[in-house]
């Protein structure tokens, strides 16, 4: 849902979808290999878009499967946003984030973060200052950049997915938020 929905050259791509001939993958000398790195689709990613060309086609699908364990699919988000940002700044990839660059992500992804990120620092103000606490009110805004997931589950008629949705969306943002920090300050 966060994806481009028109066919189009992208300087990355999501590894965990996508095919490769067997030759260039040898070249790259396959998947990075690091212990507890939850980003290494995504560093393979980058070489393989700098080094061949990366195309994007919105026809094809796949399904994925998370973690049914809310503390589990929490944690494995956490990790992913952790590395996403170790990766962005060891291939040096923030100046292409900044100026969305043709990445497979589009913009969606940034405007959530950033929305999630300015909701947590006032919620953390709003605990420090009472009379901030409406700040709090700012977290289910953090999911309206997801909207296109509760349009598609009011279209199924599955309102019990929208009710449940909301604060997993909202958990799951400041998982990114709290792992894109981690990230930063992490070697």
């Amino acid at each position: 849902l966060r994806r481009p929905s028109k066919q189009q050259f992208v300087s990355s791509f999501p590894s965990n979808n996508f095919a490769i001939k067997k030759e260039n993958f040898k070249k790259l000398n396959g998947f990075p290999i690091e212990r507890n790195f939850y980003a290494e689709d995504l560093e393979f990613s980058i070489n393989a878009a700098s080094k061949f060309k990366a195309f994007w086609d919105p026809n094809i699908k796949v399904s994925h499967h998370f973690h049914t364990s809310l503390k589990k699919y929490l944690k494995q988000q956490y990790r992913f946003a952790r590395d996403t940002i170790r990766v962005y700044k060891r291939n040096n990839w923030f100046k292409d984030l900044i100026k969305n660059k043709n990445t497979y992500q589009g913009g969606k992804n940034k405007i959530t973060i950033a929305l999630t990120a300015l909701s947590l620092f006032l919620s953390i103000l709003s605990i420090i200052n009472f009379k901030m606490l409406y700040a709090l009110l700012l977290l289910p805004l953090t999911t309206l950049i997801d909207a296109d997931i509760f349009i598609t589950f009011l279209k199924e008629k599955r309102l019990i997915y929208v009710i449940y949705s909301l604060p997993m969306l909202i958990l799951r943002n400041l998982s990114w938020v709290i792992g894109m920090v981690i990230g930063i300050f992490k070697k």
